[in-house]
């Protein structure tokens, strides 16, 4: 039994049959002659080929940079709708976020903290010596 096909190199039809020691050969149909091509036919079939093979290659390349050109589109997209997102945030931040940690201006910080505490506590005190007087003068009245 053997399977019959055509040739790759020169398209005529061959039939591959199996030898006993397990390979096939390739033979002419409906002959016991084995198909032969000379060197410049196989040589042609080769270069033939490898141009094949390259337009194939250039082909793929041109898809995976079309495809790499549209994944840049996306990312860039991303990086536009973020930075935005950002400008946004910033703009409705308040300003004291932003101050700058220097050592001037975390003192001047601790001294307004410590003035306003200050400030606070003589109040608080103003207003205690104010109550205790007005319950006093309703005891005695």
């Amino acid at each position: 039994m053997s399977l019959i096909r055509e040739c790759r190199i020169c398209g005529q039809r061959v039939s591959f049959r199996k030898m006993p020691h397990g390979k096939y050969v390739c033979f002419d149909v409906k002959t016991n002659n084995k198909h032969m091509h000379s060197k410049s036919e196989v040589n042609k079939f080769k270069k033939i080929e490898d141009k094949n093979q390259k337009a194939i290659e250039i082909k793929n390349d041109d898809k995976q940079k079309i495809q790499y050109s549209k994944k840049e589109k996306k990312i860039k997209e991303e990086d536009f709708s973020q930075s935005e997102e950002f400008e946004a945030y910033e703009e409705n931040t308040s300003d004291e976020v932003f101050k700058e940690d220097t050592v001037e201006s975390l003192r001047k910080e601790i001294d307004v903290e410590t003035v306003e505490k200050k400030s606070n506590k003589s109040i608080i005190y103003i207003a205690i010596a104010v109550l205790v007087v007005i319950v006093l003068i309703f005891m005695n009245g």
